[in-house]
């Protein structure tokens, strides 16, 4: 018969190694993510992150070869250096002290993750540690025990065949691996999607307020806007709303701040952040998006909602989180941007079915200068024709 104590360090230990191989089947972004931390910063924290989901899968190997109290005194250093680690983390250094979205959006999100990490690891820890406190036995046991035979000892697996187990167990992660992470990036997608259909909600409201005017956030007479409020401002040059509009409608408009994941795409890469895009073709006039009737920052004012020839195949809001963001590949190609549409439907759209760019994007007054154009956000002739 299995003693109590021997239950709970099965049951931890089954649990700290589901744990380990939810981290090894998306091992690159769980490296990504450690290696972000001020603690272990660099190499050491991606050394950790590959590290430490092996060290949580080995308890149960230990197990299964007999060696009960190694692997409970294995869990228990475990858990207290992983507890140790999220709540120096996420505890003592706090959010950046920077204007830095991304980040403070990383942070918040990998806080919320720490709060469950050390809930997790105080309710395993207890019955663990109580577990591991000898109990003293009585005079009445002590004697019970007197000339009783000593029990068989029980027979545990050769190493061998731990190793054979384990191997199986790893190559089906590997068939598995692909297909959860299908799975979990459709799931983000999906939401993705749901969060552009509230903006184009929002920007509708927007318009309502504004003469039927889209967002226009920016000031294009003079060199930077100050975007945000309270503890999130930040200067802005005129097509830097494109990605630090929500600095501007957070507070007005969302009832929230821009550090809000509602502003941010789900199926970010590694430790990046990737704001929703607001096409600048919405904030510019049509004739600056032809190299025929371009001028300069005159066109640079607001469109409006009427203005729109086909509201139903212009992008208004994209998310390019699924593609590199090298100067090399800023076309995008090969990528599936998620995409809102002015009239207020989003879809997922494969880059080989949208239109062309404006090549020249915003020219000399992009910060940086852009070499090219990209799908969605530079359409030719702007708002007087499509996307797709």
């Amino acid at each position: 018969m299995i003693s109590p104590a021997r239950w709970v360090n099965g049951l931890v230990a089954a649990v700290m190694a589901l744990a380990g191989v939810g981290k090894l089947v998306d091992l690159p972004a769980f490296v990504e993510a450690v290696g972000s931390w001020r603690l272990l910063p660099g190499l050491v924290g991606r050394s950790v992150g590959v590290t430490l989901p092996v060290l949580e899968c080995a308890p149960v190997l230990l197990i299964a070869i007999g060696r009960w109290r190694v692997a409970r005194a294995w869990l228990i250093a475990l858990l207290c250096l992983v507890t140790i680690g999220y709540a120096a983390e996420f505890v003592l250094f706090g959010p950046p002290r920077c204007d830095c979205f991304g980040k403070i959006v990383l942070f918040n999100q990998g806080r919320t993750e720490a709060l469950w990490v050390l809930a997790r690891n105080g309710g395993l820890l207890l019955p663990l540690l109580v577990v591991a406190v000898p109990r003293r036995s009585s005079q009445s046991e002590i004697a019970g025990r007197v000339g009783e035979p000593s029990l068989l000892p029980t027979r545990a697996f050769t190493l061998t065949e731990v190793l054979l187990v384990g191997a199986i167990v790893a190559n089906l992660a590997a068939l598995l691996a692909p297909s959860l992470a299908a799975t979990r990036d459709a799931a983000k997608r999906r939401v993705n999607l749901s969060d552009l259909r509230s903006h184009t909600a929002v920007f509708a409201a927007y318009a309502n307020e504004s003469r039927n005017a889209l967002p226009f956030v920016t000031r294009p007479d003079a060199e930077f806007t100050l975007l945000g409020s309270g503890d999130h401002v930040t200067s802005a040059r005129f097509f830097w709303a494109r990605t630090l509009w929500p600095l501007a409608l957070a507070r007005s408009h969302y009832n929230t701040t821009p550090a809000d994941p509602i502003f941010y795409a789900k199926n970010s890469k590694f430790s990046q952040v990737d704001t929703y895009e607001y096409a600048p073709t919405c904030f510019s006039l049509p004739e600056f998006w032809n190299a025929q009737t371009r001028t300069g920052p005159d066109q640079w004012r607001p469109v409006t909602v009427d203005s729109v020839l086909f509201p139903d195949r212009k992008g208004i809001l994209a998310n390019f989180a699924d593609a590199a963001t090298s100067w090399a590949n800023y076309t995008l190609a090969g990528s599936s941007p998620d995409v809102a549409w002015i009239d207020g439907a989003a879809t997922t759209v494969r880059h080989d079915d949208l239109s062309r760019p404006y090549g020249p994007a915003e020219g000399q007054w992009g910060a940086p200068p852009t070499p090219f154009g990209r799908v969605i956000m530079h359409t030719v002739n702007g708002v007087r024709c499509t996307d797709r």
